[in-house]
């Protein structure tokens, strides 16, 4: 088909986006021209608005005007100011109070598993649905969109990793989580939550998905690999893009109606023709004159509206036009001289992408197929192009403002590499849209000069840092000198102290020492005494005839001397220390319990017993036990004494 006959549908299909346009653009006007008095009445507060955003660098144009005025005056009332002017000198001179206001007006409140029925419906409806659509070998990507400390986009991920195992959470999942604080997003990254944060994640989660580093938990590495955090502003930075599901929840509600919309248009480029938006419980989109339609109103899920097919319509007003199409023809001759005539090449699209006009130059850059216009993907060099065409076509038809692109790299089929500017521009016919033009300006040579330049200033910038790095480094080192010598007296003065002590110590040790010499040689000459009345005893006892055996007040055994070995045949060492009542020898010891009991007391001096026994040759005799009391200095009971005699037979 050629391009003269594109043009009787061309002009069809103006006439009717244009009273659609011109309809829709009434529409919005309305909540628009009511909120423009709101902030009429409020000037001052719009000019310290205009304020945060020149100086701090915070737009807050977009935000409803009375939740943002409230957030700022309890901030003025913390800090003791009480008008706007105030409290912008306030601003100017206190570093750290733009980042607290920042702070208040963004309200961080979320947690795991918020709102948890319309989780169980995401879990239970949506995600499958995402899943089964998806090929095994194609990325799920997501968007948390307003993620504060991390908590929606980490529960994002136990719900995948539950529905597709963890290796494939891995392979195939990407949740890009945003936020405009910086100091939230570095505590999302670093996923240590307390045991309150965790108490909305079922028992079976934490224990799969959470480890414990003291009283903190910590979000295991394969969710974390999973979940990309960056700082991105909703209405001033570009949205991403191929998107199967968009988590914004409670987030919309802040924004006027104006930045509403202007943020649903960014959710509709964001998502996939079969993708899902995900709202919070404190948030509902029209039921019309919007770009999504209701999944469950119930859980605010929303479906993409797919873009009208304009070409398709095209096909179809074609046909109640009129043989009288030559004029317009005529004209399309015109135009296509007035192409080929522009600097640079052109390419004409419609606003679904199909290839409607080019000219001699872009049939030259991306081969001769391009000249067959009315198809939407062709296999040629313009459609092979190294920037997403398809999607900035269809940002520029969504937002209808041009997109320009520079120094963009393309390697052509015959060898080389070429850079080009590109500038996409919607096209309009009175207020309706028609389609995008795309102009290709090749900039190769500055490309070259602007790479050489780039080279020598990053010599240059090289060496600017390489002599900057080195006054740095000579300073620490003469900081770290400095402070090294003034280690070094103070440890000087503290090891003359210790020194001083020690010395003191030294004497005082000394004293001790004499003191324990002394102590020493008395303990010996008290030693040597008792060794002597040690071996005098001995000597006493081995030179009686008797058998002798000493026991202390619990009858075990101290003293047993020879006689007493020979006679009932039992060594010293066997019997030391035991009771004397448990001895298994020839005599009956246990007739001896009583007489011993007796003499512990203070009664008699001492008890005899005559007892029938057997000595160690098992010969029966009668021993005759004497018992006395042993007694101390002071007259007290230490033990008894038994002495065993054999009685020799009368003649």
């Amino acid at each position: 088909m050629s391009r003269s006959d594109w043009t009787p549908k061309i002009w069809a299909v103006q006439q009717r986006a244009s009273a659609d346009w011109r309809a829709q653009r009434a529409e919005e006007a309305l909540p628009a021209r009511a909120e423009s008095a709101t902030v009429l009445k409020n000037q001052d507060f719009s000019a310290f608005v205009d304020f945060l955003k020149r100086s701090c660098g915070f737009d807050f144009t977009g935000y409803k005007p009375t939740s943002l005025m409230r957030r700022v005056n309890k901030r003025m009332q913390e800090v003791g100011v009480e008008s706007l002017s105030a409290y912008q000198d306030y601003l100017e001179g206190h570093s750290e109070e733009p980042a607290r206001l920042f702070n208040t007006i963004l309200i961080n409140v979320t947690a795991f598993f918020r709102d948890s029925l319309a989780w169980n419906y995401l879990t239970d409806e949506v995600l499958p649905h995402i899943i089964a659509g998806k090929p095994a070998d194609q990325p799920i990507r997501v968007w948390s969109v307003g993620c504060a400390s991390g908590e929606e986009a980490y529960t994002l991920a136990i719900l995948l990793a539950e529905a597709l195992g963890i290796e494939q959470l891995q392979q195939r999942v990407k949740i890009y989580a945003t936020d405009r604080d910086e100091q939230t997003l570095h505590q999302a990254r670093r996923a240590t939550y307390s045991a309150a944060d965790l108490k909305p994640v079922p028992a079976q989660f934490r224990e799969r998905y959470f480890q414990q580093v003291g009283n903190r938990y910590v979000v295991c590495s394969e969710l974390r690999h999973s979940v990309i955090f960056g700082r991105h502003d909703l209405i001033c930075d570009a949205p991403l893009s191929h998107l199967d599901l968009l988590v914004c929840r409670n987030t919309l509600m802040y924004f006027n109606a104006e930045t509403q919309k202007k943020a649903l248009v960014h959710f509709r480029f964001a998502l996939n023709n079969r993708g899902f938006l995900f709202l919070g419980k404190a948030e509902a989109l029209p039921l019309h004159s919007n770009p999504f339609t209701p999944q469950a109103l119930g859980f605010h899920s929303y479906g993409k509206v797919p873009t009208p097919n304009i070409r398709d319509q095209a096909l179809v007003l074609a046909q109640r036009v009129n043989t009288g199409a030559a004029p317009f023809r005529r004209r399309t001759h015109l135009r296509d001289a007035a192409l080929d005539a522009m600097p640079g090449a052109q390419v004409v699209v419609d606003p679904t992408g199909v290839l409607l006009l080019t000219d001699k130059q872009a049939c030259t850059l991306f081969g001769p197929k391009l000249k067959d216009v009315d198809r939407p993907s062709p296999d040629d060099a313009f459609f092979h192009w190294p920037v997403p065409l398809h999607s900035l076509i269809e940002q520029v038809v969504s937002k209808c403002d041009s997109i320009p692109l520079h120094n963009v790299k393309w390697t052509v089929p015959s060898g080389g590499t070429r850079y080009f500017d590109m500038l996409i521009v919607p096209l309009l016919e009175g207020e309706g849209l028609v389609g995008a033009g795309i102009n290709f300006t090749d900039v190769t040579r500055f490309k070259m000069l602007q790479g050489r330049l780039l080279h020598f200033g990053q010599k240059l910038q090289a060496a600017n840092q390489e002599l900057q790095s080195a006054n740095e480094q000579l300073r620490t080192a003469s900081a770290a000198l400095q402070t090294t010598s003034e280690a070094l007296q103070a440890t000087n003065k503290e090891l003359q102290s210790t020194n001083a002590a020690l010395e003191t110590m030294h004497e005082g040790l000394l004293g001790t020492n004499e003191t324990l010499l002394g102590f020493n040689t008395e303990l010996h000459v008290r030693t040597d005494g008792l060794n002597t009345a040690n071996a005098f005893l001995e000597s006493i006892l081995t030179g009686l005839h008797s058998a002798v055996v000493v026991v202390d007040p619990t009858l075990s055994i101290r003293a047993w001397n020879r006689r007493a070995e020979d006679l009932w045949g039992v060594r010293a060492e066997e019997v030391q220390g035991q009771c004397f009542l448990t001895l298994d020898i020839g005599l009956p010891v246990e007739h001896l319990e009583g007489p011993l009991r007796t003499v512990l007391t203070w009664e008699p001096a001492h008890l005899e017993v005559v007892l029938g026994a057997t000595n160690r040759r098992g010969r029966a005799l009668r021993c005759r036990v004497t018992c006395t009391a042993l007694r101390d200095a002071q007259q007290e009971i230490q033990g008894a004494i038994m002495l065993m005699e054999e009685e020799k037979e009368a003649l």
